[in-house]
């Protein structure tokens, strides 16, 4: 964003806006952009809950004025950052919810690549943040000044994402009497969904195993957790490079005795849940994602009709892919141990897989490390066993399910492209897909379903049992 205090209209005539923000591409061109309310709690109530990023972000500008009101510095008052301690870097974190059209700035910008990024799940489950991963950063900090005035220190790209989603700002919230927050909140937050305590005001659910905890996360819950090592176990599984001083223990030694039973290769291994829009482009040929850089790596993404961009090794790189089940949400490539599927769809495949007791649905390259669990194979009549045992005689290699499961996918992508109405040969926006997914009234449920029918047809001695417990997994999650 550039700024033009002096900038004057053709005839010469002061511009009204001459402290107003433009984006650099429009005033490249000689326009300006309207900004008659810009920023003001108006402004924040328009945009509040549009569920666009191109509504903050116009013209496709890739930094913006901060959207919220900059707040003054009070006479006789101390910075608000200057609360900003080592007592609180070190402190663990007690969260609450802030409406963000009550927010203040302290920051002159954002960029729609970090705003991006937390319009996505990926912070919400893995407590990773876009940039900066530092004690201080790793959630919002909001202070509360003797004005009354609720100021961002830390955090403006997320409350931008939490005011696009219509959604409270989770944040720590302090002031001059309560500068660590203990009085909001007594649980404490190891990532945005895990919480360590005995009770909290936060929506949640309870569990009592890192187990529980991570299967309850995948699936979009907030979880609280009466055992701290349990939760630091689950925590880790999401953010591996989470230090001893985040969970409050003083030194890497008490750490390594809280995860005693952690397992390093299970937890590298999580991809999450990924809801991404603005970021990828998908071809209408063949269902493929498209990215100069990926949302994930910096890696190019290129659909399988397209040339390899010179030194492009598809095999290695294994691009970001839609789900494999839902085909709604985006999944992290790039990565040897990746996954194919979403974390709710991963739970609901793995269930499928149990109930066979065949691994119909590999959950990546590396089943077993994605969470693929052990087979137990269920009692059934000797006539069907036959029956399966024959059919399965050319199916024996788990690289046979791993291609089968991913041709479905593409060809189920592809059916459903044509059936909204998108022809081939094209490139749209992931938004427009999902919005015409909304509007045609498909969901992760859709996705599911038409999976389970496809692999219903194609593996006809499963076909009972897998309808089976595809309307008993579709009745739950319902």
């Amino acid at each position: 964003m550039i700024r033009h205090p002096f900038r004057r209209t053709p005839t010469d005539t002061p511009d009204p806006r001459d402290l107003a923000p433009v984006d650099d591409a429009n005033w490249n061109i000689h326009t300006w952009s309207p900004r008659a309310a810009y920023p003001s709690s108006e402004f924040l109530g328009t945009i509040y809950g549009c569920r666009s990023l191109s509504a903050l972000f116009v013209h496709g500008a890739d930094r913006i004025a901060c959207p919220f009101p900059q707040a003054g510095r009070l006479r006789s008052e101390p910075s608000p950052k200057a609360m900003l301690t080592a007592e609180l870097a070190s402190a663990p974190a007690r969260l609450t919810w802030v409406d963000p059209r009550r927010l203040h700035g302290s920051q002159p910008w954002i960029l729609r690549q970090h705003v991006a990024y937390y319009c996505s799940d990926r912070w919400a489950i893995t407590g990773i943040p876009s940039a900066e991963d530092t004690p201080l950063n790793r959630f919002p900090i909001v202070v509360r000044d003797n004005k009354g005035r609720f100021i961002i220190i830390s955090g403006h790209h997320r409350a931008a994402a939490a005011l696009i989603a219509g959604e409270g700002l989770l944040c720590r919230l302090i002031s001059s009497a309560d500068p660590l927050g203990t009085r909001i909140n007594k649980a404490v937050a190891f990532t945005p969904t895990i919480l360590w305590g005995r009770s909290t005001s936060l929506g949640h659910v309870v569990a009592d195993t890192a187990d529980e905890i991570i299967r309850l996360v995948t699936q979009g819950s907030k979880v609280l957790c009466s055992s701290r090592d349990e939760a630091i176990r689950a925590a880790l599984w999401m953010h591996p490079r989470l230090p001893a001083s985040h969970f409050g223990l003083e030194n890497g030694g008490a750490l390594s005795a809280a995860i005693a039973q952690y397992v390093p290769g299970q937890f590298s291994a999580f991809q999450p849940v990924v809801n991404v829009v603005d970021s990828y482009r998908m071809c209408t040929t063949c269902g493929g994602l498209l990215a100069a850089k990926c949302h994930f790596h910096n890696a190019p993404d290129v659909c399988s009709c397209l040339p390899d961009p010179p030194g492009y090794d598809r095999e290695k790189l294994m691009s970001c892919t839609m789900c494999q089940s839902c085909r709604m949400v985006v999944v992290s490539g790039h990565f040897r141990l990746r996954t194919v599927v979403c974390g709710r769809c991963r739970e609901m495949t793995n269930r499928v897989n149990r109930s066979l007791g065949y691994l119909l649905f590999p959950q990546g390259i590396h089943s077993m490390v994605n969470g693929g669990g052990t087979l137990n194979v269920p009692e059934r009549p000797a006539d069907q066993d036959a029956a399966i045992a024959e059919f399965l005689a050319s199916f024996n290699q788990m690289s046979n399910s791993v291609q089968r499961w991913a041709r479905w996918s593409d060809e189920l992508l592809v059916e459903r492209l044509r059936a909204l109405g998108f022809g081939p040969g094209q490139e749209i926006d992931l938004e427009t897909y999902r919005n015409a997914c909304a509007t045609a009234g498909l969901g992760a449920e859709s996705g599911f379903h038409e999976l389970i029918e496809r692999a219903a047809r194609e593996m006809p001695p499963f076909a009972g049992e897998l309808r089976a417990v595809r309307d008993e997994l579709l009745k739950v999650t319902s």
